[in-house]
């Protein structure tokens, strides 16, 4: 956080002068004057040393700290502590020296007159515009606690839900990563030496073996080729599915993937209906709900659909319409937005919608870990089988011609 050098005169006279800590120069001024100060000079302190300098790699602030603040915050609210002190004791108590900083410059953006939402709306990158949103809702309609419960709900329900997700995922994942890495040292480094040993006994090597060798001296040859050209592939193909139209045709054809699209449209349904569910309870209107549940959502083809039916609503027509022509949404969600619009309970249903695709996207999980393990455990037991076939063959046969 930036530092200032102030000289300023109390209202007596007297010349005072020190160092201020602000997150900006304006909220500098408004700390000072606000202790009844009249500032003569107020200039930044510039800092050189490189050892005091934040490392950019290291920086970061995770969806978990974001989870625990938001739930810290709103009991601190609760318990009619004030949001500056709130703000400045959950900064003291986070370990992350980089939001411990952001936390800082809130509480210090908040302490000179600002509103929270906009001292939070300088820090885009740690809270959303759904976050921001939801905190200036509860501001204007003198609901903060409300919106602050909101938030901390909603936080918590997406926070187990991808934690849920990339859990079932680990183990199958890491298992394959070992095997790839005990292979791979097994087909560059042990059997060129056993090879070498056969030749010498004059035997000849049997299909598996062949085979093997084979596939050897093909990633010794060509192996760094063939890495370095999958590296430039996947290089621009990372580089295209960065850009609007190659993010629109990734997110299209990752709905449509078998077994996994499914879990995926589950996952964005969730979180598609439980925040614009949000949203509508935290009393925004239905029009700049849509808004920002279309900048959050995660997927260009939701972000689509949300754009199309913000332009519905804005010419009079219902949401459920524009839900029910995509081919990728499940039906019933067009039907249960219907039924909460002509009831006057949209939000009520799209909580319920979040709900059922939540133990949806549970039940999807679990079918698919089933399926994978089994899979898993027989592919890698016939690869390890041919393996050792093919390292063990030749050597009993030498063993039987002595």
């Amino acid at each position: 956080m930036p530092s200032y050098s102030y000289q300023a005169r109390t209202p007596s006279g007297e010349a005072q002068n020190g160092i201020i800590e602000a997150g900006s120069h304006d909220a500098a001024v408004a700390t000072l004057q606000r202790h009844g100060l009249f500032i003569t000079n107020l200039s930044e302190i510039e800092t050189h040393n490189i050892f005091k300098r934040d490392i950019k790699i290291f920086q970061g602030v995770s969806r978990k700290e974001i989870v625990n603040f938001s739930r810290q915050l709103s009991v601190l609210f609760e318990a009619r502590v004030p949001l500056v002190e709130a703000l400045r004791t959950l900064s003291d108590q986070t370990r992350n020296r980089t939001f411990h900083k952001q936390l800082l410059a809130i509480a210090n953006d908040v302490d000179s007159g600002k509103p929270l939402s906009e001292a939070l709306s300088e820090f885009s990158k740690g809270f959303s515009p759904f976050y921001i949103h939801m905190v200036r809702s509860g501001e204007v309609s003198g609901r903060l606690q409300e919106g602050l419960n909101y938030l901390a709900d909603y936080l918590d329900r997406e926070y187990a839900l991808i934690s849920k997700v990339r859990g079932a995922f680990i183990y199958p994942i890491f298992v394959l990563v070992v095997f790839i890495v005990v292979a791979s040292v097994m087909v560059v480094f042990i059997v060129p030496q056993l090879e070498a040993v056969i030749k010498e006994s004059g035997q000849q090597f049997p299909l598996p073996t062949r085979i093997l060798l084979g596939v050897s001296y093909f990633i010794r040859q060509y192996g760094i080729i063939i890495g370095l050209i999958l590296g430039v592939i996947g290089f621009f193909f990372f580089r295209f599915i960065k850009t609007k139209e190659g993010r629109f045709w990734w997110d299209g054809i990752s709905l449509k993937v078998p077994v996994f699209g499914s879990l995926l449209t589950n996952i964005y349904v969730s979180r598609f209906s439980d925040n614009l569910g949000t949203l509508i309870s935290a009393g925004l209107p239905i029009i700049q709900a849509l808004h920002i549940t279309r900048e959050v959502v995660g997927n260009e083809m939701f972000s689509l659909m949300l754009s199309d039916a913000e332009e519905a609503v804005k010419r009079g027509e219902m949401i459920n319409g524009v839900v029910r022509l995509q081919k990728f949404m499940p039906p019933m969600v067009a039907e249960m937005i219907s039924v909460g619009e002509k009831t006057g309970k949209l939000d009520v249903i799209l909580g319920h919608v979040s709900r059922f695709f939540r133990r949806e996207v549970d039940v999807s999980v679990e079918n698919i870990v089933s399926l994978i393990e089994p899979l898993l455990i027989v592919s890698l037991g016939l690869i390890v089988a041919i393996l050792v076939a093919a390292i063990l063959l030749p050597i009993y046969n030498l063993a039987s011609a002595f």
